[in-house]
């Protein structure tokens, strides 16, 4: 027997222990590549930075147990927002082989505000459902909605001053949102 045939006989002869190391191995490897999937990603806005669900929905007392029957919610929910800034820039270019400087100071704002009107009408089932009490809502919303952006400019370019150039956008949209379904149970040792 040669010096290289030896390690491979010692192989043939303990199937068991190639089994295993080939086995471990492709754990190992699965578990690797099930930690490269699980790594968090960057989240992105939906419906253009709008949550999907209404901030604040749930209260503290969800789980309490409900009557049996129809019921009905509505809310106004009003929210506003602004934001501003102010920007100096400058720059130095050419124009046909001349130099010329460029300085500005741009001041910028946002408002936007939202008046909404919710209405929830839910429905809580009085027959247990696996063990708890079940209820079924729909959330329905409309409303207006309204952004404006203003802006104004002022500078100097080649030492020839420009501005103040005021200008501003605006729109506003009124119409109903999308639905929101929810249902919920609550645990079998709250109904009574």
């Amino acid at each position: 027997m040669t010096p290289n045939e030896a390690p491979l006989r010692s192989v043939i002869k303990r199937p068991a222990a190639v089994v295993g190391a080939i086995q471990s191995g492709f754990v190992c490897s699965a578990l690797t590549l099930a930690a490269v999937f699980s790594v968090p990603k960057i989240s992105l806005a939906d419906e253009g930075g709008v949550s999907y669900w209404l901030p604040g929905l749930f209260g503290s007392l969800a789980a309490a147990p409900q009557q049996p029957g129809w019921a009905a919610a509505s809310i106004y929910y009003h929210t506003s927002v602004s934001a501003g800034g102010d920007v100096f820039l400058s720059k130095e270019f050419a124009i046909r082989n001349v130099p010329a400087n460029l300085s500005a100071h741009v001041t910028a704002n946002v408002n936007a505000t939202g008046d909404l009107g919710i209405f929830a009408p839910s429905y809580v089932f009085a027959t247990p459902f696996l063990g708890g009490q079940a209820s079924a809502t729909v959330m329905a919303i409309y409303g207006n909605i309204g952004t404006a952006l203003s802006g104004t400019v002022t500078g100097t370019a080649g030492g020839i001053p420009f501005g103040p150039r005021f200008d501003s956008i605006g729109d506003s949209t009124t119409g109903f949102g999308d639905l929101y379904p929810q249902s919920v149970g609550t645990a079998a040792s709250t109904i009574t």
